[in-house]
């Protein structure tokens, strides 16, 4: 009996902390049709959560969120509490991502399909694992929220982080990368989710 009572709690505390929830079936089509907009930052320098933040571009984006991975115990888990897979163009059409497996882990993701749904090079190009940096308190209980599968509008800007105890964390600055270091760390001051149907935010 204590064994079925501690699998029970382990499966309560896995949902409560780790599970992400899948939003209902927006149907066939394009619901971020834009790549991320960049440009030179507006921001210097500042310290947030102990740490010293270098804004390295204004970054924003739609996307719709394919995948979800919160963290707790990490190095960066007290400045960046969720990592979100997010992708655009095709890759926000859940006729092609419904045929594409994503699955993260230590701060990185990877995808798998049986057979290619789109060329290859869209995949990786319209698509990223952000490391997200939630500005507030506010935003960051928003972050808890987000289901995978809704239209997300972020705003804030690509950093590179250096903790006061030690250690950096480099923003990638392109879409074209892949593996290692391709990963964007997005300071995020404003979060929203849009109702893909109408193009407002919900």
């Amino acid at each position: 009996m204590k064994k079925i009572i501690f699998i029970i709690l382990i499966a309560l505390a896995w949902r409560h902390f780790y599970y992400t929830p899948s939003a209902p079936s927006y149907g066939e089509g394009v619901y971020a049709g834009s790549p991320p907009y960049q440009e030179a930052p507006s921001k210097s320098p500042f310290e947030h959560h102990g740490a010293k933040i270098s804004p390295k571009a204004n970054f924003s984006v739609n996307a719709r969120v394919l995948s979800a991975e919160h963290y707790y115990f990490d190095s960066h888990s007290d400045l960046s509490p969720i990592d979100l897979v997010l992708g655009w163009g095709r890759m926000s059409d859940e006729t092609v991502t419904n045929q594409i497996e994503f699955s993260q882990g230590n701060r990185s993701y990877s995808w798998e399909t049986e057979s290619l749904p789109i060329p290859k090079l869209e995949i990786e190009e319209g698509s990223a694992n952000v490391h997200i940096v939630p500005a507030t308190n506010e935003i960051e209980k928003q972050l808890s929220t987000v289901q995978i599968g809704q239209i997300v509008s972020l705003e804030g800007w690509l950093v590179d982080i250096k903790s006061l105890r030690g250690g950096t964390w480099k923003s990638s600055l392109t879409r074209t990368d892949t593996g290692e270091g391709a990963s964007e760390v997005f300071y995020v001051n404003r979060l929203n989710i849009i109702n893909p149907f109408t193009g407002d935010y919900e």
